[in-house]
């Protein structure tokens, strides 16, 4: 009895395997109509320390998060103090005076509804020189804690 029990069970694990065993997807091509540059922008700032963990564009301003302190024009020719965030427009490159300085990383910018703020999550406890722990919503010309 006990060999005939065994058998099943050993029939039912293996009959079953092949319903979780997961194919791996492949990845469909798609014919593209030119290459993509390897300089696609000339203008873009240059983040000279740390590294960027998120983007988001408000109209014609870029933002971004993460853990650096200074930021280049694409030139090379100017140096800010930016320290976790910094802004930029889109067409020229020119750095904002955008500046709300949290003090920790920013690991999300997510553009606000208002097309004139932005939400900024991390492990910062100070934004703007407010108490914002974690999560603060900033005005992307001033650096101004917004409400809300």
């Amino acid at each position: 009895m006990r060999r005939w029990i065994a058998a099943l069970v050993s029939f039912v694990v293996v009959a079953t395997a092949g319903v979780f065993v997961s194919v791996p997807a492949s990845a469909a091509e798609i014919a593209q109509s030119t290459v993509v540059n390897a300089d696609p922008v000339n203008n873009t700032p240059h983040v000279l320390d740390g590294e960027v963990d998120s983007i988001a564009q408000v109209g014609n301003t870029m933002i971004l998060g993460g853990t650096f302190t200074q930021v280049s024009n694409a030139q090379g020719t100017e140096t800010f103090a930016r320290r976790n965030v910094v802004a930029f427009d889109a067409t020229t490159g020119q750095i904002s005076p955008f500046d709300p300085s949290p003090d920790g990383p920013v690991t999300t910018v997510i553009a606000a509804a208002d097309g004139q703020s932005v939400y900024l999550g991390g492990s910062f406890n100070t934004v703007s020189g407010e108490t914002r722990r974690k999560l603060a919503r900033v005005d992307i010309t001033t650096g101004a804690n917004e409400s809300g």
